[in-house]
């Protein structure tokens, strides 16, 4: 290198360069909630989109859990199950597929998707997911 030439422009290019790369996962690491925030998304909903003909016992257990379902609903939180191809799943249906099916989507009572996940193997796992993202 030269006397009197520095190495910022290249460090800065570099580092832009490297912040560029890296933007499309940024909004995936940091939270979708405030952390701080402890009122519950009152309206929340819980949406499950799933493949029906490829819907294994796994699923079905979960789906089957009415007792769980209910108490979502004495909680406040409304749920629904739809088809990937159903008319009424075609909001759902891209951030599920972005997921993977079947997919867990918790929603804000203005339809935006605070999580979207893979449907986890328990009831548990999803409340879990409801009691971060809707503040149970």
């Amino acid at each position: 290198m030269k006397p009197g030439r520095s190495l910022w422009p290249a460090l800065c290019l570099a580092g832009g360069g490297f912040l560029l790369l890296i933007a499309p996962w940024v909004d995936r690491l940091s939270p979708s909630v405030d952390p701080f925030n402890t009122t519950p998304v009152d309206g929340a909903w819980v949406i499950v989109v799933e493949e029906t003909s490829e819907r294994n016992p796994a699923v079905a257990r979960v789906m089957a859990d009415g007792a769980y379902w209910r108490d979502l609903e004495k909680r406040g939180v409304q749920w629904r199950f739809y088809d990937v191809d159903s008319p009424d799943a075609k909001s759902y249906a891209a951030a599920a597929m972005r997921e993977g099916l079947p997919a867990l989507l918790i929603l804000a009572p203005d339809g935006k998707v605070l999580e979207a996940t893979s449907l986890p193997g328990t009831v548990a796992g999803i409340d879990e997911i409801v009691k971060r993202e809707v503040r149970l």
